[in-house]
């Protein structure tokens, strides 16, 4: 089923890249490509990708070191701790910093020494908040989980 779906989705595509090649003036680029600005996002990119690179392969190599120094039991809770420490990180980077980070650096640029210390206070409470709000929600499911096997079997 994946396969006729991939070459449906493949005929659709080659037959409208044909059919509106001349709607879409697909036939080339009109205006020259600016190299000196095409090398300086390269230059301010690349040391953001070696960072990420660097941080994954950080994030390999310790699980490949616990597995070499422990148990599979052991490894497989780190491995599943990590895994839950990570995944806050990406709600906190989509809940928290991305809201935060506008304003702060807006006061910041203003000098505004006031209105940066309330912005960083609201994202201190922001960042312990959602953890432990999310802790406590974590927790309180299992309970019930919890009670719910305990009902089913006594």
């Amino acid at each position: 089923m994946g396969i006729l779906f991939l070459d449906w989705w493949f005929i659709g595509c080659t037959l409208l890249l044909v059919l509106k090649d001349k709607k879409m003036h697909l036939g080339g680029w009109a205006r020259k490509v600016d190299v000196k600005w095409l090398w300086r996002g390269v230059k301010i990119a690349l040391p953001l990708l070696l960072a990420t690179l660097a941080f994954r392969g950080i994030f390999t190599f310790d699980r490949y070191l616990a597995s070499a120094l422990l148990n599979l039991e052991f490894v497989a809770v780190y491995v599943l701790f990590i895994g839950v420490a990570g995944s806050l990180l990406a709600f906190l980077d989509a809940a928290v910093f991305s809201f935060a980070y506008p304003s702060l650096i807006e006061s910041f640029k203003k000098q505004q020494p006031a209105s940066f210390k309330y912005n960083m206070r609201v994202m201190l409470i922001s960042v312990v908040f959602f953890p432990l709000s999310s802790s406590f929600l974590a927790c309180g499911l299992f309970l019930i989980y919890l009670y719910g096997l305990a009902k089913k079997y006594t």
